[in-house]
């Protein structure tokens, strides 16, 4: 399948949504998918097999998103799928995008910051209701967080294998959404 990751962040930012969308980018490709992610972030960390595009955030606002629509339209005829995360400057390009070409969407809501600053800003709730009114589906949960490994503690083993399981798991469980998602358009 080949699938567009939109997010607003990315490694090196770090940001849980930004390690997130580079966890789950590797992951998709290792299963065999076609993935590409287009960001805000300057310089991305690269992972092999994924294609990275980023658009400069220091352009001014109204630009930037309409650079960002672009590209993101064009990357939509390219792929089958486009999963995004959430954020007002996501948001809006993939409702719109998703508005010319019909192409299945999946949101995720991962980024607590950007769901805090919604709730509290009207413009910034109307687009999130736009983008989740043009999304196949909304996720909520996403998988645990990376034990932290202490000096002079004994390794995590358990909490390791529970936070990888947990990454298998929700990888599993996307891979189902987007194939419903898609057979769900055609």
């Amino acid at each position: 399948m080949k699938i567009v990751i939109a997010t607003p962040l990315y490694p090196p930012e770090i940001a849980e949504s930004a390690i997130y969308s580079k966890k789950i980018s590797e992951l998709l490709t290792k299963e065999g998918n076609e993935t590409t992610v287009i960001t805000y972030t300057k310089i991305p960390e690269e992972i092999v097999g994924v294609k990275i595009i980023s658009i400069n955030k220091q352009m001014p606002l109204p630009i930037r998103l309409f650079v960002y629509t672009k590209k993101l339209l064009k990357l939509a005829q390219e792929n089958d799928i486009i999963y995004a995360q959430n954020g007002a400057s996501v948001e809006l390009p993939v409702a719109i995008v998703v508005l010319l070409t019909s192409k299945p969407l999946v949101i995720n809501t991962i980024d607590e910051k950007a769901d805090e600053q919604t709730r509290e800003n009207t413009l910034l709730r109307y687009i999130q209701k736009f983008a989740f009114n043009k999304a196949d589906k909304i996720i909520w949960e996403k998988p645990l967080s990376k034990p932290e490994i202490l000096p002079f503690q004994e390794n995590p083993k358990n909490e390791t294998r529970e936070y990888e399981m947990s990454w298998k798991k929700h990888t599993k469980s996307l891979m189902e959404i987007f194939k419903n998602a898609k057979n769900k358009t055609k």
